[in-house]
């Protein structure tokens, strides 16, 4: 005869399983509340910080990576494509009209499409959201977005940004768009990775995924006179060496990264005297705080296959990860 368990042991299985349920509800909640609170966050954590950065970003940004060059320049002539979070349009320059291919470029500041498009008029630039793109769809040979998804605060918001790319990009021929002369599109993406062990930041597996990046910004030395430039070099031994003190640091130099939960760098002293010198203030250093998501590896290649996508190639180049994607069947 089979044994009747106690009606204890089914209350605490009653118990447990209510509670599981309150847990399971509980974090759909905050999960919900997150990706409601989203928009805002990054507004305040990314999009304001490109704002106020602009011009000293744009400086910055002048050279480009080896494989992000290579993909551009594989494109045959007669490709249309996009750099999706365009930032100065530093991209726009590895191709055009020369090599027989057009670029469109976008993205969420203002300021910095606005330089992208002065200083690359062979080809344009527009204020767009990644999330929103004007473009019509299945339309372009190919797509780059460069370290741009990683400044999405959830999940749900950076799958949603690769399907946005996925989106754009011509899809093979008898796929859901119909027959087509030309193969599906491919994209690039690269992201922050969170294996950073070797660089100067130090992030590492296991490490805090989310956080918060300072830019610390100081206003220029005055230009100095000709009298000033003629100052000897500081010396080093038995030769002279030019003392090159940066105006501003960033994130490719040394930087204290905090928790992306806590919003507080150089919070000011409140010993300090509050009557400072209009000149003191004006060279005292400035520092924003840029919200990262920085992926582990694999996490790239899962939110492109939740997205809708393939992935054609990926790997890991210089603290960061990148795939070539392209739209599924």
């Amino acid at each position: 005869m089979a044994k009747i368990r106690g009606s204890d042991h089914i209350e605490k299985e009653i118990v447990m399983a209510e509670q599981h349920t309150f847990d399971s509800s509980d974090e759909r909640r905050r999960e919900e509340e997150a990706e409601a609170a989203g928009p805002q966050y990054e507004e305040k954590n990314v999009h304001e910080v490109y704002e106020a950065i602009a011009e000293h970003f744009s400086r910055t940004r002048y050279k480009p990576w080896p494989i992000v060059e290579r993909f551009l320049l594989s494109q045959p002539p007669g490709s249309i494509g996009l750099d999706i979070g365009c930032g100065n349009g530093k991209y726009l320059s590895v191709v055009g009209r020369q090599q027989g291919v057009f670029i469109i470029g976008s993205d969420r500041s203002p300021s910095l499409t606005t330089i992208a498009s002065t200083s690359h008029q062979e080809h344009d630039a527009i204020v767009a959201d990644t999330l929103s793109l004007p473009h019509p769809a299945a339309s372009f040979d190919f797509a780059i977005c460069i370290a741009v998804i990683h400044h999405f605060s959830t999940r749900e918001r950076r799958v949603a940004a690769v399907g946005e790319v996925l989106g754009v990009l011509l899809r093979k021929p008898g796929g859901t768009e119909g027959e087509l002369e030309r193969g599906a599109g491919r994209a690039l993406i690269y992201v922050w990775a969170l294996e950073q062990k070797n660089s100067r930041r130090g992030w590492d597996e296991g490490g805090e995924q989310d956080v918060m990046v300072p830019w610390v910004l100081t206003t220029p030395k005055p230009a100095q006179s000709r009298k000033e430039k003629k100052k000897p070099r500081q010396q080093h031994g038995n030769r002279g060496v030019e003392d090159k003190s940066m105006e501003m640091t960033n994130e490719d130099v040394d930087a204290t990264v905090v928790d992306a939960s806590s919003q507080i760098v150089n919070p000011p002293d409140a010993s300090a005297d509050t009557e400072k010198p209009k000149e003191a203030e004006k060279n005292t250093p400035q520092t924003y705080l840029r919200y990262y998501h920085l992926y582990r590896q694999g996490e790239l290649e899962e939110d492109v296959v939740t997205a809708g996508g393939k992935v054609v190639e990926s790997g890991y180049e210089k603290d960061n990860w990148w795939a070539i994607i392209e739209p599924g069947v």
